[in-house]
Protein backbone atom coordinates (compact mmCIF):
# COMPACT_ATOMS: atom_id res chain seq x y z
CA UNK A 1 0.00 0.00 0.00
CA UNK A 2 2.93 2.35 0.60
CA UNK A 3 3.45 4.59 -2.42
CA UNK A 4 0.14 3.66 -3.98
CA UNK A 5 -2.20 6.50 -4.81
CA UNK A 6 -5.10 6.57 -2.40
CA UNK A 7 -8.47 7.36 -3.84
CA UNK A 8 -11.52 8.93 -2.29
CA UNK A 9 -13.67 5.80 -2.66
CA UNK A 10 -11.45 3.99 -0.15
CA UNK A 11 -12.74 2.77 3.18
CA UNK A 12 -12.01 4.38 6.55
CA UNK A 13 -9.05 2.01 6.97
CA UNK A 14 -7.37 3.69 4.01
CA UNK A 15 -7.84 7.09 5.63
CA UNK A 16 -6.29 5.74 8.80
CA UNK A 17 -3.36 4.44 6.74
CA UNK A 18 -3.01 7.83 5.02
CA UNK A 19 -3.04 9.54 8.40
CA UNK A 20 -0.36 7.25 9.77
CA UNK A 21 1.75 7.49 6.60
CA UNK A 22 1.51 11.25 5.92
CA UNK A 23 0.97 12.79 9.37
CA UNK A 24 4.61 13.44 10.29
CA UNK A 25 5.47 15.03 6.94
CA UNK A 26 2.35 17.20 7.08
CA UNK A 27 3.12 18.28 10.65
CA UNK A 28 6.62 19.26 9.51
CA UNK A 29 5.10 21.22 6.61
CA UNK A 30 2.61 22.99 8.89
CA UNK A 31 5.29 23.68 11.53
CA UNK A 32 7.46 25.27 8.86
CA UNK A 33 4.60 27.61 7.93
CA UNK A 34 3.33 28.28 11.46
CA UNK A 35 6.55 28.14 13.47
CA UNK A 36 5.13 25.93 16.22
CA UNK A 37 5.07 22.14 16.19
CA UNK A 38 2.27 21.97 18.79
CA UNK A 39 0.01 24.24 16.76
CA UNK A 40 1.01 22.36 13.59
CA UNK A 41 -0.21 19.09 15.07
CA UNK A 42 -3.62 20.67 15.70
CA UNK A 43 -3.71 22.15 12.20
CA UNK A 44 -2.87 18.79 10.60
CA UNK A 45 -5.54 17.04 12.66
CA UNK A 46 -8.03 19.64 11.43
CA UNK A 47 -6.80 19.25 7.85
CA UNK A 48 -7.39 15.47 7.97
CA UNK A 49 -10.84 15.99 9.45
CA UNK A 50 -11.68 18.53 6.76
CA UNK A 51 -10.37 16.25 4.00
CA UNK A 52 -12.38 13.32 5.30
CA UNK A 53 -15.54 15.43 5.61
CA UNK A 54 -15.15 16.68 2.03
CA UNK A 55 -13.71 13.52 0.47
CA UNK A 56 -16.45 13.43 -2.16
CA UNK A 57 -14.94 16.57 -3.77
CA UNK A 58 -11.69 14.89 -4.80
CA UNK A 59 -11.31 13.30 -8.20
CA UNK A 60 -10.91 9.56 -7.46
CA UNK A 61 -8.01 9.34 -9.91
CA UNK A 62 -5.92 11.86 -7.91
CA UNK A 63 -3.68 10.93 -4.98
CA UNK A 64 -4.94 11.91 -1.56
CA UNK A 65 -1.47 12.98 -0.39
CA UNK A 66 -1.31 16.00 -2.71
CA UNK A 67 -4.78 17.05 -1.63
CA UNK A 68 -3.83 16.71 2.03
CA UNK A 69 -0.71 18.85 1.47
CA UNK A 70 -2.80 21.60 -0.12
CA UNK A 71 -5.38 21.51 2.66
CA UNK A 72 -2.60 21.56 5.27
CA UNK A 73 -0.99 24.60 3.65
CA UNK A 74 -4.31 26.42 3.43
CA UNK A 75 -5.22 25.57 7.02
CA UNK A 76 -1.76 26.71 8.21
CA UNK A 77 -2.12 30.07 6.49
CA UNK A 78 -5.64 30.45 7.88
CA UNK A 79 -4.32 29.63 11.35
CA UNK A 80 -1.70 32.39 11.07
CA UNK A 81 -4.29 34.89 9.86
CA UNK A 82 -6.61 34.08 12.78
CA UNK A 83 -3.72 34.29 15.26
CA UNK A 84 -2.62 37.67 13.91
CA UNK A 85 -6.07 39.25 14.23
CA UNK A 86 -6.69 37.55 17.57
CA UNK A 87 -3.42 39.09 18.87
CA UNK A 88 -4.47 42.52 17.68
CA UNK A 89 -7.95 42.25 19.16
CA UNK A 90 -7.00 40.61 22.43
CA UNK A 91 -3.54 42.01 23.10
CA UNK A 92 -3.82 45.31 21.31
CA UNK A 93 -1.01 45.16 18.79
CA UNK A 94 1.16 42.98 16.60
CA UNK A 95 4.23 45.02 17.51
CA UNK A 96 6.61 43.42 20.01
CA UNK A 97 6.41 44.96 23.46
CA UNK A 98 4.65 48.21 22.59
CA UNK A 99 4.44 50.96 25.13
CA UNK A 100 1.45 50.24 27.38
CA UNK A 101 -0.40 53.38 26.31
CA UNK A 102 0.13 52.50 22.62
CA UNK A 103 -1.09 48.93 23.13
CA UNK A 104 -4.19 50.16 24.91
CA UNK A 105 -4.91 52.76 22.22
CA UNK A 106 -4.46 50.18 19.45
CA UNK A 107 -6.71 47.68 21.18
CA UNK A 108 -9.38 50.31 21.72
CA UNK A 109 -9.13 51.38 18.07
CA UNK A 110 -9.54 47.81 16.80
CA UNK A 111 -12.35 47.09 19.25
CA UNK A 112 -14.14 50.27 18.15
CA UNK A 113 -13.61 49.37 14.48
CA UNK A 114 -15.13 45.92 15.05
CA UNK A 115 -18.08 47.53 16.85
CA UNK A 116 -18.68 49.78 13.84
CA UNK A 117 -19.11 46.76 11.57
CA UNK A 118 -22.55 45.64 10.53
CA UNK A 119 -23.72 42.82 12.86
CA UNK A 120 -23.53 40.22 10.06
CA UNK A 121 -19.85 41.09 9.57
CA UNK A 122 -19.13 41.45 13.28
CA UNK A 123 -20.45 37.96 14.06
CA UNK A 124 -18.25 36.22 11.47
CA UNK A 125 -15.19 38.17 12.69
CA UNK A 126 -15.97 37.14 16.27
CA UNK A 127 -16.57 33.48 15.50
CA UNK A 128 -13.66 33.11 13.08
CA UNK A 129 -10.92 35.23 14.66
CA UNK A 130 -11.79 35.39 18.34
CA UNK A 131 -13.38 31.98 18.85
CA UNK A 132 -11.15 30.21 16.32
CA UNK A 133 -13.91 28.44 14.39
CA UNK A 134 -13.15 27.34 10.83
CA UNK A 135 -15.17 28.88 8.00
CA UNK A 136 -17.15 25.65 7.73
CA UNK A 137 -17.93 25.76 11.46
CA UNK A 138 -18.97 29.41 11.26
CA UNK A 139 -21.18 28.52 8.29
CA UNK A 140 -22.75 25.71 10.30
CA UNK A 141 -23.30 27.89 13.38
CA UNK A 142 -24.91 30.66 11.31
CA UNK A 143 -26.67 28.28 8.90
CA UNK A 144 -25.03 29.97 5.91
CA UNK A 145 -23.11 28.65 2.91
CA UNK A 146 -19.34 28.68 3.57
CA UNK A 147 -18.90 30.91 0.50
CA UNK A 148 -21.11 33.52 2.15
CA UNK A 149 -19.01 33.33 5.32
CA UNK A 150 -15.85 33.77 3.25
CA UNK A 151 -17.32 36.78 1.47
CA UNK A 152 -18.38 38.37 4.74
CA UNK A 153 -14.94 37.81 6.28
CA UNK A 154 -13.29 39.35 3.24
CA UNK A 155 -15.62 42.34 3.33
CA UNK A 156 -15.18 42.72 7.10
CA UNK A 157 -11.38 42.86 6.68
CA UNK A 158 -11.76 45.53 4.00
CA UNK A 159 -14.06 47.56 6.24
CA UNK A 160 -11.78 47.20 9.26
CA UNK A 161 -8.80 48.34 7.20
CA UNK A 162 -10.76 51.37 5.95
CA UNK A 163 -11.99 52.27 9.43
CA UNK A 164 -8.50 51.99 10.94
CA UNK A 165 -6.90 53.89 8.03
CA UNK A 166 -9.50 56.65 8.48
CA UNK A 167 -8.71 56.81 12.20
CA UNK A 168 -4.98 56.99 11.49
CA UNK A 169 -5.54 59.78 8.95
CA UNK A 170 -7.62 61.73 11.49
CA UNK A 171 -4.82 61.41 14.05
CA UNK A 172 -2.22 62.62 11.53
CA UNK A 173 -4.32 65.70 10.70
CA UNK A 174 -4.66 66.58 14.39
CA UNK A 175 -0.87 66.61 14.85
Amino acid sequence: MMGAALTMDCADATWTAAYERDRDRLVTLAATIIGSRDAAEDVVQGAFEKAFRHRSRLDPSLPVTAWLRRITCNESVSFLRRQRLRRVLLLGSEQPDPAPETAIADRLAVTEAVRRLDPRHRVVVGLFYLCGYSMEEVAEVLDLPSGTVGSRLHRARQLLRAILDEREGDQERRR
